[in-house]
């Protein structure tokens, strides 16, 4: 799986110039990941679910569940991205 950037930028190096003087832009590497893009839609949702459904739980039950709904987003996002590079 490769490293795709959800908002992939270009940034000014403005040490560098093209052979008419003007700016250079580079790739630029930083940003959100395109799997943590997807993992967090993906557990937006299953959080928001599961807080409507258990409001009468203690905590620690809820921080269990928790802890599974953010592993159950990686595997979604893993999967869309996986659909994604299928085109």
């Amino acid at each position: 799986m490769r490293n795709i950037k959800a908002y992939p930028s270009k940034r000014i190096d403005s040490s560098v110039t093209d052979q008419f003087g003007g700016t250079c832009f580079k790739d630029y590497e930083k940003g959100m990941d395109l799997r943590d893009y997807f993992a967090a839609k993906a557990m937006q949702s299953m959080l928001t679910a599961l807080f409507m459904e258990n409001t009468k739980k203690n905590p620690s039950e809820l921080l269990e569940q928790m802890k599974s709904t953010i592993k159950n987003s990686y595997w979604f996002a893993d999967k869309m991205i996986n659909e994604r590079e299928k085109k």
